[in-house]
């Protein structure tokens, strides 16, 4: 045998051995070995949920889902998540995509219908890190919510033809109502006909009914919604407000990649606790005759921490905003020694606090004192009491702290990257950053009810109070006839103030190449110091500028308006 001989064996054996490796490496569940099969209208849940043991229970690397529709009929959708993959890392779970690319694997969920439904998850993705969704659909069978043209108000009833495929439903409730242009099926300019707490308190007002089955019509019998109505107008609305369709829990460099998602019943995505995020071709949207499609946030990035990136991603349609990045603020409850306080919190746990980890505590509205974490312990609840925590830091407790002093948790900020995106019709915020460092370039905003790009924290819980914003290249058209945070612009951005609490500044900003379009207000900021204003194009915008509070402004508008 030659050298040459030998020397080709053995590198015969080497990519054999190399491919063996890799086969190893990869290990594959699949959805049909486990008897669930698409578009036969049988429950797949069950055969879903096995496959999942069995992929949690070998550590697979990839669950594969065939073409098609799987239906997932969530009985107990009050009491339980559907589906939940948990504590499995380095998996993918991936479906299938149709001649364009477009992912063709749908997830359907099936439930009985009630009024204001406080949804639990879908799909639940529990403490795996680097998790990739990628492919997949999602939808509802009957989406909770509807649309019609309105047909008759005497100022005390209104009727609404509800459109051929939309959901007809007798006694829904009227939950995140808002009004359409028929003409063109944008936003009508003028605010949101109801929300979310204020129907439940009056349920019977706001409940409707159907009084022709054959010609789809539907009775709302509120005065203060028909006072806010006209004759031709289109309407939307939700059935209920609560829940989360998909929620990602503590999954570290989690990422999202050719996903769809045409209805929900409350969020449709809520990232939660996870570091570094990233997605790529979300679509989150209205689809067929519906005028809307979440009564929610399209995906909410909540406590997150790292990196988070965007690149096309499209939304429309939600009624709150398109993507919510915020941690919470800490308040200083009591010391408990030099170098140790009891602080509380609103709302979920404010957890993953780490060693190292910094937290700033504002003297005033300039400087802040960055304390970092020696130990961070979530202590017990107790009915009717604040939520607390205990922190003990490397530094003793500055002589300033009181109980009025804003305290951001570092520990639950991330730096947000938005790229080459489309936020359309979206009934709140398109971006809405209570965060530091942050970028967004080359995006598309059009038909935004309140400023379609906002920054700042809101001090009676939602962290941190931001800075440090780049926002380049971007079109806003027909954007903010609604304020947020009282301020009101295409882009925005002011701290909401809480109690006697000093309200930090905003530290920061560069516009930089933007086209504003159709825009009552340009940009409009409040307590911001540093703002770099640097070839934005006006077209048809009343007042390109307005600013209060503000200091350090380098612009080349010529006539900025207080």
């Amino acid at each position: 045998m030659t050298k040459l001989h030998i020397k080709r064996i053995l590198s015969t054996l080497s990519a054999l051995t190399l491919c063996l490796a890799a086969a190893a490496q990869e290990t594959v569940v699949r959805i049909a070995d486990f008897g669930a099969v698409p578009n036969d209208g049988k429950n797949d849940l069950k055969q879903i949920r096995r496959a999942f043991r069995k992929a949690e229970k070998i550590g697979a690397t990839k669950i594969v889902f065939e073409a098609g529709t799987y239906d997932i009929f969530h009985s107990d959708i009050e009491e339980n998540d559907a589906l939940v993959l948990s504590h499995i890392p380095n998996v993918t779970m991936e479906g299938a995509v149709d001649e364009d690319g477009e992912p063709a694997t749908m997830l359907l969920r099936h439930y009985e219908m009630a009024p204001d439904i406080k949804a639990q998850n879908l799909l639940r993705i529990d403490e795996c890190e680097n998790f990739t969704l990628r492919n997949m659909k999602f939808d509802n069978s009957p989406r909770y919510m509807t649309s019609g043209e309105v047909v008759f108000n005497d100022g005390k009833h209104v009727v609404v033809r509800i459109f051929d495929g939309c959901s007809l439903v007798d006694g829904t409730r009227l939950y995140c109502a808002n009004l359409w242009d028929m003409k063109t099926r944008n936003l009508k300019h003028t605010g949101s006909v109801t929300f979310g707490g204020s129907v439940s308190k009056k349920a019977a007002e706001y409940t409707t009914r159907v009084t022709n089955w054959e010609e789809r019509k539907v009775l709302i019998s509120s005065a203060d919604a028909a006072s806010k109505i006209e004759v031709g107008d289109g309407i939307s609305w939700h059935f209920g407000w609560n829940g989360t369709q998909v929620d990602f829990w503590k999954c570290d460099n989690m990422r999202m990649e050719n996903v769809h998602s045409y209805s929900a019943i409350g969020f449709h995505f809520q990232s939660s606790l996870c570091r570094n995020l990233s997605g790529y071709r979300v679509r989150i949207g209205r689809e067929g005759d519906d005028l809307n499609c979440g009564s929610r946030d399209a995906w909410k990035m909540w406590l997150c921490m790292g990196e988070a990136t965007m690149d096309a991603i499209h939304m429309d349609g939600v009624r709150w905003d398109g993507q919510n990045v915020h941690g919470k603020f800490l308040y200083f409850v009591d010391a408990e020694g030099p170098n140790t306080a009891t602080f509380s919190y609103n709302g979920m746990s404010v957890e993953r606090v780490e060693p190292g980890d910094k937290i700033g505590m504002w003297k005033d509205r300039e400087n802040e004192t960055l304390m970092t974490v020696r130990s961070y312990e979530v202590l017990p609840i107790e009915w009717g009491k604040p939520r607390l925590v205990r922190v003990s830091f490397e530094e003793p407790l500055p002589d300033f702290l009181c109980t009025s002093t804003p305290c951001n948790p570092y520990s639950h900020t991330c730096h947000y990257t938005l790229e080459n995106s489309t936020f359309e019709n979206i009934a709140g915020c398109a971006s809405i950053l209570r965060n530091d460092d942050s970028t967004i370039r080359g995006c598309t905003f059009a038909h935004i009810m309140y400023p379609a790009v906002f920054l700042g924290g809101d001090l009676d819980n939602e962290s941190v109070t931001g800075k440090n914003l780049l926002v380049e290249g971007c079109e806003f058209e027909d954007c903010a006839w609604e304020s947020r945070n009282g301020v009101k612009g295409a882009f925005a951005s002011a701290v909401h103030p809480f109690k006697d609490f000093p309200i930090p500044y905003i530290f920061d900003l560069r516009l930089v190449g933007n086209t504003f379009r159709d825009c009552p207000t340009a940009i409009s900021v409040k307590g911001v110091k540093g703002i770099m204003l640097k070839d934005n194009k006006f077209e048809n915008v009343e007042v390109p500028f307005r600013h209060s509070d503000c200091d350090g402004i380098v612009s080349d508008i010529q006539e900025p308006s207080e």
